[in-house]
């Protein structure tokens, strides 16, 4: 009798299809391929270019914004400053031609910082007085004490008011050129000229 052949083992399941399940499988790149064709590249380019254009724009608006904000406010604290000393000036001159400059410059300054007032908060600046006082200038007030002392106090203090309102003026030109606003312009124009009408006023006295 021939000898029975042995019978085949049987087929052991292939689990390498499991076990290696995307081992082979090509890697997607995270970021997408800049195309070869010359259109793709151009948009790629353009996107990059306006993507730096807004991030100038806003450097630019954070800088120059600012700058602006700071030349209002220092206006307004210019003002601050003269309505003090006006106010000083209305309950302490003598002549009628000095009180009279005094009460003149405290009503026109007051009227005109309550206008840069209202700009700078449109613009989201907050005020408050110790902020306006900033400016406060004790060596004015040591000056027109002398000069009571001197008796000599309305001419002093119609010197230190024109030079106040010259300093200003120049204070409001740096702030007309520091804005592009055709209002904030011509606010800032009228209260220059406001300013010159006070300082022509005492030269008269």
């Amino acid at each position: 009798m021939q000898p029975t052949a042995p019978s085949p083992a049987p087929p052991q399941p292939d689990y390498d299809f499991i076990l290696n399940h995307g081992a082979n499988k090509p890697k997607s790149p995270l970021l997408p391929k800049l195309g070869n064709s010359k259109k793709q590249r151009w948009l790629m380019i353009g996107a990059g270019g306006g993507l730096l254009l807004i991030i100038l724009l806003l450097l630019f608006s954070a800088v120059f914004g600012g700058n602006k904000n700071q030349s209002l406010l220092e206006v307004a604290q210019a003002q601050q400053e003269l309505i003090r000393v006006s106010t000083l000036g209305a309950s302490k001159t003598s002549s009628a031609a000095a009180r009279n400059l005094a009460v003149t410059t405290k009503l026109t300054i007051e009227t005109n910082q309550k206008e840069m007032i209202d700009q700078l908060k449109k613009q989201g600046q907050k005020t408050n007085t110790k902020l306006l006082d900033a400016k406060k200038n004790t060596q004015t007030d040591a000056t027109l004490t002398q000069a009571a002392q001197d008796n000599r106090y309305d001419e002093i203090f119609t010197q230190q008011v024109q030079q106040q309102l010259m300093n200003y003026q120049q204070q409001l030109k740096a702030a007309y050129d520091g804005t592009s606003s055709k209002s904030l312009k011509q606010l800032l124009n009228n209260e220059f000229a406001e300013a010159g009408l006070l300082i022509k006023s005492s030269k008269s006295n």
